[in-house]
């Protein structure tokens, strides 16, 4: 109840629900985040865990994204900014060490 009341009075862009730790409430979590709302859009959903064929299908279903654990984190920072666009993603990484072609 407390993260739809947060994202029905703050903009929120993307919200990511963990399926191992919740269960089967993930699934209305969901519902209820994806549901139209008259004074905000509506954010993008992906839901986290170790996703059976079954989860795999309810997640389609309820319009979300499935991200199965472990997560890689390329993998992840590039869904975000697929889902987000570059603007709301966060500044581009720096490199700590120079190319080898560089020096």
């Amino acid at each position: 109840a407390a993260a739809v009341e947060y994202c029905a009075d703050h903009p929120v862009d993307l919200v990511v629900v963990d399926a191992d730790h919740l269960g089967d409430a993930a699934f209305r979590l969901m519902h209820q985040l994806r549901r139209p709302h008259a004074c905000r859009p509506v954010p993008r959903v992906a839901l986290m865990g170790r996703l059976s064929r079954a989860r795999r299908w309810r997640v389609l279903l309820a319009k979300g994204c499935g991200l199965t654990k472990p997560l890689d984190p390329r993998a992840l920072d590039a869904w975000i900014v697929r889902s987000l666009g570059a603007a709301l993603s966060g500044p581009e990484p720096k490199l700590l060490l120079e190319p080898a072609g560089a020096r």
